[in-house]
């Protein structure tokens, strides 16, 4: 009974403990278990109206993005960073784009049907989608290869030989896919500007008023005081008069997206005096090893900034230092070293000769994959370039987009730059023109035709060490130190712009960013600076690390989304140029209200200016001779008194005094149909933007600065 009793009195505690267990329990599994959830909430790349795309599904559509860009451009091995980020906010303005057509389509009842798909792709009319993929030299899509690619996807990957080839499918599949929803996409956005723009037609009463518009032409005599006569200076113009004139244009100043401001600076990491030292005694060695070495090639080797391609090069194309040296000197002789910049340069003549500089070619590759084969295949090639079949058409029949097999005019370092070997290159400079050549190398057999060949002119084999001059990790040590010292002194709002100047610095002061920006100050890489802008608060500093560069910055501003705010420097600047312009304008007018002038020539005078004419001008014209653009002069030309000088008007460059000499008509027919034909561009254009107006209506989060 008393251990009962004992029992009884502790039961609120067991009870308090059982409680803290089970939610411990239920908080692991939630955190370890339950992860997707949790990770689904945070991995949020972007969102439109609620439904959420996660950094998977974007990270997945930029990268098949980028290897089709890729596929595309075979010279192209890897994108930049900013072409990758140029690439990434494509890929998101168009995901965002389709998501609001979709949404439209589906309230409009517009869709793409199964048989019209088809059409797209196999009927009279293709898609225009499939030019930027299956297109050909002479801009036409190339149906042969389009339904070869198609055909090709049906394949049973248990068929095929290799793992590379099952993996070449899956990647055709997956662009396959995204080529098809561009397909649809691209025809329901047409459907949906011709929905739109059919609704903007015109009238009859508005195709009247276009054609009266355009039929007359009036010749015209003006007096202009431009703007430009007084200057900036003179004019004062209050912060009040900014606020309400920014209230007046509030809308001008949306924005749908967060903005950060910061100023920083950028450090360049460069050699001190100490690296050179040490860099010109490194040289003095390779110097040494240059002019010994039986193989100088091999000295190149340690320094690959600049290949040795064992070619012969122009003389006439190198730098004057390096031209003097060669006229005179003998096989074997050393130059340098040369300074440029940060790099230090030696150069060893190898040989000199006489030769053409470029040589026309074209070129048909037969892959070893088994020389057998590639042996037959090539001398049938060969024999029937012999019997007189066109090089051309036997290289279009073999590769349907070689472009016949052309290379065009190309000198030696051209080949070697894209992996023709010494003897090939050797090969083709001493054929002669017209020759067919059978060539072959470790990767390839190669049936070559000589077209033509440039004139001989005097060339060198020449090679060249680049010796760069780095900075020490002593010298980087310095510089870091440098730096933090600066931060910790002067690293807040009130000292940052003020100390970095005094230390040299060049300050790029409040700096807007936006959350798309590739990066700050040009520096390779800064990607990393926008995204901690991002995410760190007002006042936050902190030091970069490139290569050969350090960016310091300070995050001075946040700008939520909505509207951005009068005192910013970038509103300032679109506003107070306005306001000068209209304080100017009365100014020129009551100055010359004052002057009593009646007649052109008296203005001229008042106005220090003189009496210019323009002819043609009808209400629809863009830009005025002598005036640019100015649509008061365009209404008065339509309906201004003949010969009667005008009050002065503000126009948009300056102030005009204007009187309209002639008026006629230009002749030509009220023809509503074409005037509707003719306007059809216009409307276009305004339907392709309603998509974009659309985006202020949708809820649209973008996160992607918190993971890109």
């Amino acid at each position: 009974m008393a251990t009962l009793q004992r029992i009884r009195n502790r039961a609120g505690l067991l009870i308090g403990i059982l409680g803290v267990a089970l939610l411990c329990f239920v908080l692991g599994d939630l955190l370890n278990s339950g992860t997707t959830m949790f990770n689904k909430f945070k991995d949020n790349a972007f969102e439109v109206d609620g439904e959420v795309i996660s950094t998977g599904e974007f990270s997945r559509r930029v990268e098949q993005r980028v290897n089709m860009i890729l596929q595309s451009n075979p010279n192209l091995r890897n994108l930049t960073e900013e072409q990758t980020a140029q690439v990434r906010d494509e890929v998101y303005q168009e995901m965002v784009r389709i998501m609001a057509l979709k949404n439209q389509a589906e309230a409009l009842g517009l869709a793409v049907s199964n048989e019209e798909f088809q059409d797209l792709v196999s009927g009279q009319q293709l898609s225009p989608v499939l030019m930027q993929y299956f297109g050909d030299q002479q801009g036409q899509i190339n149906r042969a290869v389009l339904q070869q690619f198609i055909s090709d996807l049906n394949t049973d990957p248990s068929t095929l030989e290799s793992d590379q080839q099952r993996a070449q499918l899956a990647q055709s599949n997956a662009q396959w896919v995204l080529i098809e929803e561009e397909i649809i996409n691209e025809r329901l956005q047409r459907k949906y500007n011709n929905l739109f723009s059919r609704s903007l037609m015109m009238n009859d009463l508005e195709t009247k008023a276009s054609y009266e518009g355009t039929k007359n032409s009036a010749d015209l005599a003006y007096v202009v005081q431009r703007y430009s006569s007084i200057p900036d200076s003179t004019i004062t113009v209050s912060d009040s008069e900014i606020k309400k004139l920014y209230n007046e244009k509030k809308n001008n100043f949306k924005t749908s997206m967060d903005l950060r401001r910061i100023s920083y600076f950028v450090k360049d990491v460069v050699p001190s005096a100490e690296d050179y030292e040490a860099a010109e005694k490194e040289l003095e060695k390779v110097k040494e090893r240059l002019q010994t070495a039986e193989k100088p090639e091999e000295v190149v080797d340690d320094y690959p900034t600049t290949p040795y391609y064992n070619v012969f090069v122009a003389q006439n194309k190198l730098d004057a230092d390096v031209q003097n040296f060669v006229q005179t000197a003998a096989d074997g002789q050393v130059l340098g070293p040369i300074k440029d910049n940060t790099n230090y340069y030696l150069y060893r003549l190898v040989d000199k000769t006489t030769r053409a500089d470029s040589v026309n070619i074209q070129l048909i590759s037969i892959p070893l994959q088994d020389r057998a084969i590639s042996e037959r295949f090539a001398d049938s090639i060969m024999t029937v370039l012999k019997d007189g079949k066109e090089f051309t058409t036997v290289a279009n029949e073999l590769m349907p987009q070689s472009n016949g097999g052309r290379l065009g005019d190309v000198t030696e370092e051209m080949l070697a730059q894209n992996g023709f070997d010494h003897s090939f290159i050797t090969a083709c400079f001493n054929a002669t023109s017209g020759e067919l050549l059978r060539l072959e190398d470790r990767r390839a057999i190669r049936l070559v035709k000589i077209n033509s060949k440039s004139q001989p002119i005097e060339k060198v084999n020449l090679i060249t060490v680049q010796v760069p001059v780095s900075p020490s990790s002593r010298t980087i040590s310095n510089i870091d130190t440098e730096l933090n010292q600066f931060i910790s002194v002067s690293g807040n709002l009130d000292n940052f712009v003020t100390g970095a100047t005094e230390k040299g610095y060049s300050v790029m002061a409040n700096e807007m960013l936006m959350p798309t920006m590739p990066g700050v100050g040009g520096v390779q890489g800064s990607r990393q600076v926008v995204n901690w802008a991002f995410r760190e608060k007002v006042g936050s500093i902190d030091k970069f690390d490139y290569t050969g560069k350090r960016v310091v910055a300070i995050i001075t501003d946040k700008i939520e989304a909505g509207y951005v705010p009068y005192s910013a420097t970038e509103v300032q600047s679109m506003l107070k140029p306005e306001i000068i312009r209209e304080k100017k304008a009365e100014q020129i007018i009551a100055d010359l209200k004052s002057k009593s002038a009646t007649t052109l020539d008296a203005y001229a005078q008042v106005m220090n200016g003189k009496v210019d004419t323009t002819r043609f001008v009808t209400f629809s014209t863009q830009s005025i001779q002598g005036l640019q653009y100015e649509p008061v002069v365009n209404a008065y030309a339509e309906v201004g008194q003949l010969n009667k000088v005008t009050e002065p008007l503000k126009g948009e460059n300056g102030v005009i005094v204007l009187s309209v000499l002639k008026r006629e008509e230009q002749g030509g027919n009220y023809d509503p149909k074409t005037i509707r034909m003719q306007s059809q561009n216009m409307y276009n254009n305004i339907a392709s933007r309603t998509l974009s107006s659309l985006y202020e209506k949708l809820k649209v989060k973008d996160n992607r600065v918190n993971f890109f």
